[in-house]
């Protein structure tokens, strides 16, 4: 009885790791396939930013009264937290109106036609393989980590410095 009971015990115990890995396969194809869009969104929001901050320090911060680590990127942080938010609301259903969506648009192609050798030298592009969701999701991962990014620094500089 006691070797049925640990073979039952085993046959258990590898049916849930067989499972586990599978999901945890999903997962990682899941992860891999955000990672690209995510990071390509992260870096350019994030020179901006820097590059607002330097501007914020050098126009409007010209006797060096504030720390560009302390304020700037505070604010910068909480923008980015901020947007971040807003990506939540649209993943959550938030629909955002323009002011001209009513108008038709007009047919902006002068070709009606394209060739499949046009399209040949382009790599696609990492939004293409993603959904509506996925996209938000990557908006919103995006912002958080530059979020992040912008946050860490000015809140040690403030406790630390």
């Amino acid at each position: 009885m006691q070797e049925f009971a640990k073979h039952f015990f085993y046959s258990l115990l590898l049916f849930y790791a067989m499972e586990v890995g599978d999901i945890m396969a999903q997962r990682k194809y899941q992860f891999v396939k955000m990672a690209r869009p995510v990071i390509y969104r992260v870096i350019p929001r994030f020179i901006t930013g820097l590059a607002l901050a330097i501007i914020w320090d050098r126009t409007f911060n010209e006797e060096n009264l504030y720390s560009m680590t302390e304020h700037a990127f505070f604010v910068l942080g909480m923008i980015f937290f901020a947007l971040a938010w807003v990506a939540y609301l649209k993943l959550d259903g938030l629909i955002i109106h323009h002011l001209n969506e009513n108008l038709k648009k007009g047919n902006t192609n002068k070709h009606k036609f394209r060739h499949m050798i046009d399209y040949s030298d382009e790599e696609p592009s990492p939004d293409d393989t993603l959904d509506e969701n996925e996209k938000i999701a990557a908006n919103l991962t995006a912002y958080i980590l530059t979020g992040l990014c912008f946050i860490l620094p000015a809140v040690y500089s403030m406790v630390f410095l």
